[in-house]
Formats: C-alpha cells, sequence, structure tokens
C-alpha cells in the first residue's frame, strides 16, 4: 500500500486508502498489521503534518499497545524511520510518548530494538527530549 500511494490522487489518499488502511491497522491477524506497519513510512512521506497528526498519529499509538509483541517489535525496528518521514515537529510532541512506550515494553526484544532504534530517534529530537528518553534507560 505504501508504495502506491505516491501514484493516488490525494482527496483518494484522505478519503479511501487511509480508511481502508485503518481496517488492515486492526486485522485478526499479526502478518497483517506488520505489513500495514511496513506501508506507514511511505504514506507519512505523501501526507502533510496536519494530515499525520490527525491520521497516521492515532494508529501508531494503536500500534505501540497491540497484543501481538511481534508488531510491536517490528515498530520498535522500524521507529527511528517512521520518526524521519514524520518529520521533527512530531517526532518532538507526539513520538517522544509513543517511544518512551517501547522503551518500556514488557518484551525484551521489543525493548532491545527500541534502544537500537534510538541514535536515530534521538537526531530529530532538542536536547531537553533526549534527557527525558534518558530517564527511561
Amino acid at each position: 500500500m505504501g508504495k502506491l500511494c505516491k501514484y493516488v490522487k490525494k482527496d483518494i489518499l484522505l478519503h479511501g486508502y487511509i480508511k481502508q488502511f485503518k481496517i488492515l491497522a486492526i486485522d485478526d491477524s499479526d502478518s497483517v498489521r506488520i505489513i500495514c506497519m511496513e506501508s506507514l513510512i511511505d504514506i507519512a512521506k505523501c501526507l502533510t503534518v496536519e494530515e499525520n497528526k490527525a491520521l497516521l498519529i492515532p494508529i501508531i499509538i494503536q500500534l505501540t499497545g497491540d497484543k501481538s509483541w511481534k508488531v510491536r517489535l517490528y515498530l520498535a525496528k522500524n521507529f527511528a524511520e517512521l520518526a524521519q518521514a514524520l518529520g521533527k515537529e512530531i517526532s518532538e510532541n507526539s513520538l517522544f510518548s509513543i517511544f518512551s512506550t517501547l522503551l518500556r515494553d514488557l518484551e525484551n526484544e521489543v525493548r532491545i530494538e527500541a534502544v537500537k532504534s534510538l541514535k536515530k530517534f534521538v537526531s530529530l529530537l532538542s536536547t531537553d527530549k533526549i534527557l527525558g528518553i534518558l530517564a527511561y534507560l
């Protein structure tokens, strides 16, 4: 889905594509939810900051609390790239608290991948936010 969004008209992307994406992001299958996450980065690049805040941040929050550790693991592995696609403003204001949730995940593998993503993610944050993340470590 992510690769196709570049070629879809903006109104179709916002009204049809994202609606279908939200449905797939809550699918019963872990694999389907993981595949949806693969598309998040490409979709984020096609949307404005305000559209990303309104449409994608709720999905990311939902995936952070996903019942499957595999879904959370995939999110942690790709969090820095997702943050870069969403931009500095969203990273500072919205993704900071989401990332801290991954750093405190119950699954060890998820926490490890979150720490691995930390290096790239902190490049998008101010010093104050970086110090806040260090408190979770």
